[in-house]
C-alpha cells in the first residue's frame, strides 16, 4: 500500500481486510455474535494470477479487489489521481522482480501460499447438551 498510495496514507479501511489474520480474531467475532464454532478446517494454497507470466486486466482487478474502492476514492478526490495505474505499474514491477510472486514451471504467475480457515458455526442454544461446539 505504501508503494502504491504513498507513505502515511494507508487508510484504515484496508486494515480491516487483514483483521482476521490475527490468531483467533474470527473465532472471537463468531462467539461475540452468539454463535459457536462446530468445525474448522485449515488450508493453504497459491493464487494463480496469470498465465505465461503476464497478468491480464481481469487478474489485476481481482488482485486489487479488497482495496480497489480506496484507490478509486483517491483518484476521484484528487489525492492520488493515478492510484490504479500506479498500482498496476507496481504489480508489473513485482512480477518482473518476482517480489511476492513467482512464475511456476507451467508459466503461471502465482502468489506465495495463502492460508485460510473454513469454519462452520451455529447459534448457541441454551442447552448445548450435544457438545458439538468447540472451545
Amino acid at each position: 500500500m505504501t508503494r502504491v498510495i504513498g507513505k502515511g496514507h494507508a487508510p484504515y479501511e484496508f486494515l480491516k481486510f487483514n483483521a482476521f489474520a490475527v490468531p483467533n480474531e474470527l473465532e472471537k467475532l463468531i462467539h461475540y455474535g452468539g454463535l459457536c464454532v462446530m468445525k474448522q478446517n485449515r488450508h493453504e494454497f497459491p493464487f494463480v494470477l496469470a498465465k505465461d507470466g503476464v497478468m491480464n486486466d481481469k487478474a489485476f482487478n481481482a488482485a486489487i479487489l479488497p482495496f480497489q474502492h480506496i484507490q478509486k476514492n483517491l483518484e476521484v478526490s484528487g489525492i492520488h489521481p493515478n492510484a490504479i495505474a500506479d498500482a498496476r505499474k507496481t504489480s508489473d514491477e513485482m512480477i518482473q522482480t518476482e517480489e511476492l510472486l513467482s512464475v511456476d514451471k507451467h508459466g503461471c504467475l502465482i502468489t506465495e501460499p495463502n492460508k485460510f480457515v473454513l469454519m462452520i458455526a451455529r447459534r448457541l442454544n441454551e442447552d448445548d447438551s450435544d457438545g458439538l461446539c468447540m472451545e
